[in-house]
């Protein structure tokens, strides 16, 4: 036998790999076709690779075959009688923007690609808001949806908004992670999942509200806030100065512009000022800023404005005023200038008889708010400073004088200066003197106070100055009050009734009064004597003179600035020293002692009678004296000793030996007890009124 061989003339081979494609993630399925079938199974080599797509985009250790086709050591075999299979390729999802890849599959010898399609698009998932005060820069996170593979582009714009193009810089936006912009696009390179956007902010000195600009990237918009960093404020409101009658101008600064309207709170107040003195209400502003409800609104853009505020002239003399402007709490002083200056416009001449007071009227040019003061000057053109008395001169209406200013008050606008003239009793021509107030003078003319009848004409009943020569002469005054003076030589001179008045110079002159005919008075330069004068009770002395004796009368004896010794005699006188350290003897009746000024001493010389004692006024304990005679108030000291300690007492009686002088300081009575003891009734002779100081031992001397 033999064989018969049927040689086969068919091979199997791999007549196509179909293409595949599946998005990632998914099975890539390639079908495999073969040119034949086998009865056996064939093997074919296989490889799985290249193309764009990574090791990492599929899966090649999970590829699986259909039809029980196997891989072993890079070739697949398939089984007999199978003529297709299916290859499938795993593929790896991610979540990256990448372009669509491919991988080969080869299986003996044919081959077909793969295709992985990516379901990843990178976009702009968010734009993060930014805020920064102005000049800062404000920086926005930009962050994408997922990273891409390759550069991606996104369109970009950046504005709108609030602010102004000004108030940022476009042309210096930044970029990190090297992201670019060009032509309204910005390209974010492979791999870039966020990066940030820079926008430089302009810094200014406006005050203005926070203002936003839109950053918009791929889409996702986000704002950028600009904080402005400056607030108007008041920086200065200046002081001002006018003259009454016209308007205040106080500039106000604020320390910036404002981009909008600015609120500000504002005030006038008095400082010296009244309401009177303005009018607030009708205050103006400049540059449209406006006043509602104690604010004023300045517009925008507004650096600096006027107030003015009027002001109301008056007639009145006034101290310079000032009120006070309020801006924004910042104050200024406004001061409104007096024009007005009171002066003495007017000062009246005058005419009055010596004795009298001469009234001055004073006018003024206006009236004042507040005292004033002018000068007041006497000047003498005939007249000597003995004719008036300045230190009691009166002013009206609240008129005071000192240092030789006078001081008017508010509101006066004229007042009268009187002045008293003094009565010299000496015949003379009319006398003239000038009165200055704030140097506008007015004259004083003084008139002698009688009608004056020269001998040897004699007085016709009228109140006469009945003058005589220097002869010798006979002054007859008849009725009426008259003065006589003699002047030289031995005169008679007859006063007859009336209370007449006799000039008194030389002392030689012979007086003649009756009883009954008025109460007459003795004026005498030189030392006087009453006692051999009937009928005239009073006398003064005047002039150089120092010495004044009284008659049995009721005498008045005055005496001057001089150290006086005063002597009442008999009658119950009053004797007045004045000035100077006078000696006052009160002799016998019920007498009435005035020291006055000075250090001066009465004297006890004569024995009270009965309730017949003295009355002393106005003692001063720390330098009056009482001098008690020796030969009627009996004591051991010698002439001028004072009287020891134990031998005063103050009581209503003495209470030991030792007392003499008895003082009841509740009556004011002084007593002489003669021994202490009431053997001998204790003596009143003398009452103290109105005591100065404490009366002690060393207030009584011995004469």
């Amino acid at each position: 036998s033999a064989t018969g061989t049927i040689v086969d003339d068919d091979t199997a081979t791999i007549s196509s790999v179909s293409a595949a494609s599946v998005t990632e993630g998914g099975n890539l399925v390639h079908t495999v076709t073969m040119s034949t079938t086998a009865d056996h199974a064939t093997s074919f080599a296989y490889s799985l690779g290249g193309g764009t797509a990574s090791s990492g985009d599929y899966t090649a250790a999970s590829v699986s075959f259909s039809n029980s086709v196997t891989l072993s050591g890079g070739f697949v075999t398939v089984p007999a009688t199978v003529s297709s299979f299916t290859v499938t390729v795993p593929t790896v999802g991610d979540a990256v923007d990448e372009f669509d890849e491919t991988v080969n599959l080869t299986v003996g010898g044919a081959s077909a690609t793969g295709t992985i399609v990516d379901d990843d698009t990178a976009t702009i998932s968010s734009v993060s808001a930014a805020s920064v005060t102005e000049g800062g820069n404000l920086v926005h996170t930009v962050t994408m949806s997922t990273t891409a593979d390759h550069a991606t582009s996104f369109a970009y714009s950046l504005g709108g908004g609030t602010a102004s193009s000004g108030d940022y810089t476009a042309a210096s936006v930044s970029f990190s992670n090297s992201v670019t912009l060009s032509g309204g696009f910005v390209t974010v390179p492979a791999n870039v999942s966020t990066f940030t956007i820079t926008v430089p902010t302009v810094g200014d000195a406006t005050d203005e509200s926070d203002e936003t600009v839109t950053l918009t990237v791929g889409g996702a918009s986000a704002t950028g806030a600009i904080i402005d960093d400056d607030t108007a404020t008041i920086a200065s409101v200046s002081g001002a100065s006018v003259t009454e009658g016209s308007s205040l101008v106080h500039t106000v600064t604020l320390s910036t512009d404002a981009d909008a309207p600015r609120v500000f709170s504002f005030s006038i107040a008095n400082g010296t000022t009244t309401d009177a003195d303005h009018s607030a209400a009708s205050a103006t502003f400049s540059a449209g800023v406006t006043l509602s409800a104690g604010n004023v609104t300045v517009p925008a853009g507004v650096t600096s404005f006027t107030v003015t505020i009027p002001t109301t002239g008056d007639l009145i003399d006034e101290n310079d005023e000032t009120l006070n402007l309020t801006v924004g709490g910042v104050s200024a002083t406004g001061t409104i200038i007096d024009d007005d200056t009171v002066v003495v416009d007017s000062v009246s001449s005058a005419m009055a008889t010596e004795g009298s007071s001469m009234v001055f009227s004073v006018g003024l040019s206006g009236v004042a708010d507040a005292p004033r003061t002018f000068s007041l000057a006497l000047t003498n053109v005939t007249t000597t400073s003995a004719d008036y008395d300045v230190a009691a001169a009166v002013l009206s209406d609240g008129v005071t004088l000192a240092g030789g200013l006078v001081t008017v008050p508010a509101g006066v606008t004229s007042f009268t200066v009187s002045l008293p003239l003094v009565n010299d009793f000496f015949y003379e021509e009319n006398e003239t003197f000038s009165l200055a107030v704030g140097g506008v003078s007015g004259t004083g003319t003084i008139v002698d106070a009688y009608i004056v009848v020269r001998a040897p004409d004699v007085g016709t009943g009228a109140n006469e100055y009945m003058l005589g020569t220097e002869f010798r002469d006979t002054l007859i005054g008849n009725g009426g009050d008259d003065l006589l003076w003699g002047r030289g030589e031995l005169d008679k001179l007859y006063g007859g009734k009336g209370n007449d008045i006799y000039l008194m110079t030389d002392g030689q002159d012979k007086i003649y009064e009756k009883d009954g005919e008025g109460t007459d008075t003795v004026i005498a330069t030189v030392d006087f004597t009453l006692e051999k004068i009937a009928n005239v009770e009073n006398l003064t002395l005047i002039g150089t003179a120092t010495r004044g004796t009284g008659n049995a009368l009721n005498n008045v004896i005055t005496g001057n600035d001089l150290s006086n010794v005063l002597k009442g005699g008999a009658g119950n006188d009053t004797l007045i020293g004045g000035a100077g350290d006078d000696y006052l003897f009160g002799g016998t009746g019920k007498d009435l002692l005035i020291g006055g000024d000075g250090a001066d001493r009465f004297v006890f010389d004569t024995k009270p009678v009965g309730s017949q004692f003295d009355v002393i006024q106005g003692f001063d304990a720390s330098v009056d004296h009482i001098g008690l005679a020796r030969s009627i108030y009996t004591t051991k000291l010698s002439a001028g000793m004072g009287y020891f300690p134990d031998a005063f007492y103050i009581g209503t009686a003495a209470h030991d030996t030792t007392d003499r002088v008895i003082f009841d300081s509740t009556s004011g009575n002084l007593y002489f007890d003669p021994d202490g003891t009431g053997s001998k009734p204790m003596v009143q002779f003398a009452q103290i009124t109105g005591l100065v100081g404490t009366l002690t031992f060393e207030n009584f001397i011995a004469i």
